[in-house]
């Protein structure tokens, strides 16, 4: 995935990458050790378990960046990838005729 996922990761905003989800980590239960109130900057580990408290948009925006790698990716690098095979297909061709203009 490139750099460590963080709790700031998971509040951010899909729509909106620079905005904060209303949404707030009450505990973070890592390694054996549980963490009141984490930091935003707070790396997660695989088996995680983090209480938060959201409105119900943020709880459905919360679960899309949890459950699909390509939006929790966006949130991380700002990159929002093609993820369709045919969209994959056109930015190739794209890039390949823009690589064709460069060189003549």
């Amino acid at each position: 995935m490139g750099g460590a996922v963080t709790l700031g990761h998971l509040n951010g905003d899909p729509s909106d990458r620079q905005a904060r989800l209303a949404c707030v980590t009450l505990a973070l239960h890592s390694m054996g050790s549980t963490t009141i109130l984490s930091r935003p900057s707070t790396p997660m580990r695989q088996g995680d378990q983090i209480l938060f408290c959201v409105t119900a948009h943020a709880h459905h925006l919360l679960n899309a960046t949890i459950n699909n790698e390509c939006t929790l990716r966006y949130l991380i690098s700002g990159k929002d990838e093609a993820r369709g095979l045919v969209m994959t297909w056109i930015l190739r061709k794209m890039a390949g005729l823009a690589r064709g203009a460069d060189s003549g």
